[in-house]
């Protein structure tokens, strides 16, 4: 089997290392390996703040290539590694370009855009927001930002043609596939039939998983594999597997990524809480994570969460109901612009409580008080479930099909569900397998040994020093 490597997430230690692990895997089976490192002003337009200046990323672009190339003969010599040189861009897409600078206006309009069937657009939407934690502001004012993105979606996207073209392989691979230098490679290796593997990280930092021909992030795929899985498990297997992984998750530890909760306050609840109320917790989630990944991430009900629990309070006049409202740690980094509408609801209705994301309030000590807890996506909508909890979701989640929570379609079954105070708790057989298996997927590592995030070694040597960073 030949392999056509393409790299793209070279900012990140633990992501190359993982290829490394990968790669090492397929040498050692006796199948074939190319490497096309792409040229610089591709795959830095994804992974360099905006703010260097043209020396500076002269500078980076040496040490990129630099750094891959010592990777993969780190891996193998038998590895042959291809420099591709820029892809140089037609004039249609340059038009394409300037009418998307002229009539686009949101960061939602600019994601629906395509190129030739390419989803060009939502491939730079998603690395902006990823880097900028913004979403509502003008195609126009941050076209600086947005244009080299779209131009470095579309690169990758003509690059990826241009080798397996040439080289014919049977699997290309790459990271993740979301971002502005990886989702044209997913793409065109679609268009051409062949095999892309996305790799990203399993269950914990020691474990990466491959995701055949689809995004990490397709929730059909993601509970499909949940549902496989866990037929070949028995009951016990899995009731222990969930035990464990939440259990990880309140004691916080840092296992699948960086915990939000270990900083917080143990037992700790907000002041005025009053046990004798019927308190619902909404623990809302960071809108950004998936903006522009596909449709089936829009939530089927409310155009955002904000929308969301406005109109649940306007609708919901029962003085003993109060709602605290857990913001996510992971939104202190949001522009004050977005905490601003937040806060706004807080000062709108009196039955409701904002708790801040940078709040040492302990979060589990909210789930455990709570009379009934409702999410848009965030995993505690299924924990909710897991420890006895009434937990409704009014969005959509990797769980939500697996039968880990109440689903309401509409607004109205929204209401009716956290006004009725005798709701129990229906989902923990589902939370049990989707527990399970956030817990236990993906391969372990053999030759690259994981201290933390930022620190691996491949086969006992450290990895080449970061390009960015």
């Amino acid at each position: 089997m030949h392999i056509l490597s393409i790299p793209t997430r070279i900012d990140h230690d633990w992501h190359v290392a993982c290829e490394m692990e990968i790669l090492t895997k397929a040498i050692k089976k006796g199948h074939k390996v190319t490497a096309v490192i792409p040229h610089w002003s591709h795959v830095l337009a994804d992974t360099v703040a905006p703010c260097y200046t043209p020396d500076d990323l002269e500078t980076e672009s040496k040490a990129y290539v630099d750094k891959m190339s010592r990777v993969y003969s780190m891996v193998s010599d038998s590895i042959e590694v291809i420099e591709a040189e820029p892809i140089k861009f037609e004039g249609e897409f340059e038009e394409w370009l300037q009418d998307v600078f002229e009539n686009i206006e949101s960061l939602g309009d600019l994601s629906e855009q395509t190129f030739h069937g390419f989803d060009v657009g939502s491939a730079a939407v998603s690395s902006f927001v990823s880097w900028t934690r913004l979403l509502d502001v003008s195609v126009k004012q941050e076209w600086g930002r947005l244009r080299p993105l779209l131009c470095c979606a579309y690169a990758q996207y003509r690059l990826t043609c241009q080798y397996t073209d040439a080289l014919n392989p049977r699997v290309v691979l790459t990271f993740n596939g979301r971002f502005a230098s990886s989702r044209g490679v997913l793409r065109a290796s679609r268009e051409k039939r062949i095999h892309c593997w996305l790799h990203e990280r399993g269950a914990d930092k020691a474990k990466y998983h491959i995701f055949k021909n689809y995004l990490p992030h397709d929730q059909k795929a993601f509970r499909a594999s949940v549902r496989r899985w866990s037929m070949f498990r028995s009951r016990f297997t899995l009731a222990s597997a969930a035990k464990s992984f939440y259990g990880a998750k309140r004691l916080g530890a840092d296992k699948g990524w960086v915990s939000f909760v270990k900083d917080q306050n143990f037992n700790e609840l907000p002041k005025g809480w009053d046990e004798e109320r019927h308190n619902v917790v909404i623990f809302n989630s960071s809108e950004d994570e998936f903006v522009a990944i596909g449709k089936e991430w829009a939530n089927p009900i409310y155009s955002s969460q904000c929308e969301a629990i406005d109109r649940l309070l306007s609708d919901i006049d029962d003085e003993n109901i109060h709602f605290w409202l857990r913001m996510h740690p992971n939104l202190k980094d949001v522009c004050d612009q977005e905490l601003l509408k937040w806060n706004q609801l807080d000062e709108k209705y009196d039955n409701l409580t904002v708790i801040s994301p940078e709040s040492k309030v302990s979060s589990y000590a909210l789930l455990d008080a709570a009379s009934k807890v409702l999410t848009f996506g965030s995993t505690m909508g299924a924990e909710a479930s897991y420890w006895g909890k009434p937990s409704v979701i009014a969005g959509t989640s990797f769980y939500k099909g697996l039968n880990a929570a109440h689903a309401p379609r509409s607004h109205n079954g929204v209401v009716s569900m956290i006004g009725d105070k005798s709701l129990t708790s229906s989902g923990k057989k589902g939370a049990i397998k989707y527990g399970a298996y956030a817990g236990e997927f993906g391969t372990s590592m053999e030759y690259v040994k994981v201290h933390s995030f930022e620190e691996v070694e491949y086969m006992g040597q450290e990895i080449p020093k970061r390009a960015v960073g």
